[in-house]
């Protein structure tokens, strides 16, 4: 069989003797398929299963303005448009679109009616979350702690596989750098670089 030229191709083109162009089409579809295929697969295995441990005082929904449920809904969405599966531990009245929500208490904090003892029932409900997260922390690769205070849910950490990276969102003062530092084990994050500063002792 006769070698087509590159010439002889482009006049059969123009010709309409079309065999060979459509050929040549049928492969580049093929690649571009093929193409698709592995990026799909690329991001499967790429896929993680992640958990935001949010805090109790406040629902995290879309309306909610409040620094800390807003970064966390925020995130959450940022996490499920990479093809992340994203869970949310926190209140029941809390929505994300396409996040799971498994909920520590049915409202939060703030929706509730007033409690006898607020600092009791907080500390409960914390005690609470901590149980729920030794339960189910090692269903995840990772998982992410906004909580209040940050340090409750660190007290189960050494039992978990999964690692556990925590978002401090209060101020560190002297005090609190000094309890951040006792879980050396844990890895914590600032949220801005000035803030990072004031922590002498914890890494």
């Amino acid at each position: 069989r006769r070698r087509v030229k590159k010439a002889d191709w482009r006049k059969r083109e123009k010709d309409g003797g079309g065999k060979i162009h459509l050929e040549d089409n049928h492969r580049e579809d093929k690649s571009a398929l093929f193409q698709d295929r592995k990026e799909r697969e690329k991001r499967e295995k790429t896929k993680m299963k992640i958990l935001l441990i949010s805090y109790l005082d406040r629902p995290v929904t879309p309306k909610i303005t409040a620094a800390r449920p807003h970064l966390i809904f925020d995130l959450s969405q940022e996490l499920v448009k990479r093809g992340h599966n994203v869970t949310i531990l926190g209140t029941g009245d809390s929505f994300a679109p396409k996040v799971k929500i498994i909920p520590v208490i049915k409202k939060s904090l703030s929706a509730i009616d007033a409690l006898e003892n607020p600092f009791h029932s907080h500390t409960l409900f914390l005690a609470q979350m901590a149980k729920m997260l030794l339960k189910i922390g090692n269903d995840f690769d990772i998982i992410h702690n906004h909580c209040r205070p940050e340090t409750i849910n660190l007290l189960v950490e050494k039992d978990l596989k999964t690692p556990i990276i925590t978002t401090i969102h209060s101020e560190i003062t002297p005090e609190r750098d000094e309890a951040y530092s006792a879980f050396e084990k844990s890895r914590f994050i600032a949220v801005s670089n000035s803030a990072a500063r004031l922590a002498k002792k914890t890494k």
